[in-house]
């Protein structure tokens, strides 16, 4: 890392915008009419496939993110402030899994432990119950929920 925050910043700017160009996608430098003389707009959308086609794409105004219920949003920061968590997240984004195979699959402990950060996920909506001993993502939160995953890599400098 440079002494000097501007040139981080820089080098950070380069990196999104090779991997925004690699992707045969465009980045306007230039304001869009539809946002001038305001705060702006904030967007973020999506395309996968892990267990089916999902498809998102939601435009907001930035004032309106910056009012959006405090409670709310740090409940859903909170619920993936688990490294435990967030891994059983990553898991759940390919697709449901019984709790055997969750255990299976990571180091949560306990099943105790394992029912408990389920708990948190599901009381944040992130995940969601879908059979007995199922859970899964929701298709209408999987792509919101892979870019607080992309934002937090970003955020943390991992991009």
């Amino acid at each position: 890392m440079s002494s000097d925050p501007s040139d981080d910043l820089a080098a950070r700017v380069a990196r999104l915008e090779a991997a925004v160009f690699a992707a045969g996608d465009r980045v306007d430098s230039e304001p869009d009419s539809a946002t001038e003389g305001r705060s702006g707009m904030l967007e973020y959308s999506g395309s996968v496939d892990f267990t089916g086609p999902v498809t998102w794409n939601i435009a907001y105004s930035a004032d309106a993110t910056l009012d959006l219920a405090p409670e709310t949003t740090a409940n859903v920061f909170a619920a993936l402030g688990h490294p435990a968590r967030v891994e059983i997240v990553r898991l759940l984004a390919r697709g449901n899994a019984s709790v055997a195979h969750l255990q299976e699959s990571g180091d949560f402990g306990t099943s105790g432990q394992l029912y408990h950060h389920l708990k948190i996920l599901t009381a944040a909506s992130i995940v969601t119950k879908v059979g007995r001993n199922d859970y899964g993502i929701a298709p209408t939160h999987l792509v919101p929920v892979l870019i607080c995953l992309l934002a937090a890599g970003d955020i943390g400098g991992m991009l």
